[in-house]
């Protein structure tokens, strides 16, 4: 039986899905003071999901399916100061009057979150925010038709017709949610880090989540990870449809997000 240490910080990366959380809790986790999960208990439906996430954070890993539950447990055998995991939500286009009544965040319990994480001040949020709005899109369209959704780099002819409509949609619940999390930094020990500030300078949008974990990066087992990006060529290389939708995004005020 794994000994959980009695007495650890708790942080969560926080954000929408498609925003590069896979290669950064992979970074932060060469940092001998952090252990992060994966993203756990994403397909509990009906169960109390920030309940589950409280007690796995003390230590109880029994409702982990077992991959889970090892990987997190082998992080544990350098015994970090710190345990965390990721907890992305959808932005849907299923929604009518507002993203706030979609079906995908009632699922996700997201109003249960944000009460859960806001209550326990002692618990340090990394938000990671995607910026490029026609980027995410072409992320997650991508990823849904290829069912790939780390490491395996896209194929070089692969297209992708976006509707314009349900993209719209998306990205106006993209930034609902995104606004909501930003609120956290009001109630808990708060970054927010952009995915691009990310791509370009890998150590510095690092070194801000290591910051608020009061974590030195010099103590770093490595600088590299092995997650690398799926997507090889720009958006307009995938899109086929690209110029069309830029210039929808462009009048709707929705090419990035209005999160900063």
């Amino acid at each position: 039986m794994l000994e959980f240490p009695d007495i650890m910080k708790h942080f969560i990366i926080v954000g929408t899905q498609r925003t590069g959380s896979s290669a950064y809790a992979e970074l932060m986790n060469m940092h001998p003071d952090i252990a992060c999960g994966w993203e756990w208990f994403q397909k509990e439906y009906f169960s109390d999901k920030p309940g589950l996430a409280e007690s796995a954070l003390n230590g109880d890993f029994s409702r982990l399916p077992d991959r889970e539950r090892q990987h997190i447990e082998g992080l544990l055998r350098k015994k970090p100061a710190w345990i965390g995991y990721r907890r992305l939500f959808r932005a849907s286009n299923k929604w009518l009057f507002s993203p706030r009544l979609s079906p995908a965040l009632w699922v996700d319990q997201f109003a249960r979150h944000l009460g859960w994480i806001s209550s326990r001040q002692d618990i340090a949020v990394i938000h990671i925010v995607r910026r490029d709005n026609i980027a995410w899109l072409c992320s997650k369209y991508l990823a849904s038709l290829t069912n790939s959704y780390v490491g395996k780099a896209y194929p070089e002819d692969l297209k992708v017709r976006i509707s314009i409509r349900e993209a719209i949609k998306r990205v106006i619940s993209k930034d609902w949610v995104d606004t909501r999390l930003a609120a956290l930094s009001v109630t808990n020990p708060y970054v927010r880090v952009y995915y691009e500030d990310f791509l370009r300078h890998q150590d510095n949008a690092l070194e801000a989540g290591l910051q608020l974990l009061d974590c030195d990066k010099t103590d770093m087992e490595k600088e590299q990870g092995e997650i690398k990006r799926q997507a090889t060529k720009g958006p307009e290389d995938y899109i086929g449809n690209y110029e069309a939708l830029r210039q929808a995004l462009e009048q709707a005020g929705r090419l990035s997000t209005s999160v900063e």
